[in-house]
């Protein structure tokens, strides 16, 4: 069985930043309450390791968020997810969280996107995970 390498890269109260050598993505584990604050300095933390790791995938962790993030949508879908892209993203394995208000604040993002198979949400770490190791 193989051992996985992580590197952190970034830890915050809100936010851990993990680069995950052995399958070549960047994990982003997401935790509490968050504000639109949060959301827009974690994005621009996550593409700012993307970016220096030269990943293309992204494992973003929710399941331990604690509310709603909506107002950081818009800027989302319009400014963030296109600069993750240009940037060289080609998957992001996006874990919901049980909390209904945050699982809303996803959906609303991922609805406003033509994703296709490049962001895919998934009710559990495991299912997400296989997929971002399966898929090249």
């Amino acid at each position: 069985m193989q051992t996985t390498q992580k590197e952190t890269l970034f830890t915050s109260r809100n936010l851990d930043i993990e680069f995950n050598a052995t399958d070549n993505f960047i994990y982003a584990n997401w935790k509490g309450f968050q504000n639109v604050q949060n959301v827009k300095a974690g994005c621009e933390q996550i593409l700012l390791e993307l970016k220096k790791k030269n990943a293309k995938k992204v494992f973003n962790d929710n399941s331990k968020v604690t509310g709603p993030f909506q107002g950081a949508t818009e800027w989302a879908v319009k400014d963030w997810f296109p600069r993750m892209f240009n940037a060289g993203l080609k998957y992001f394995a996006w874990v919901v969280s049980s909390n209904v208000f945050s699982q809303l604040s996803v959906e609303s993002t991922v609805s406003k996107m033509e994703t296709g198979e490049t962001i895919k949400t998934f009710d559990s770490f495991s299912k997400a995970e296989k997929w971002l190791k399966e898929i090249e």
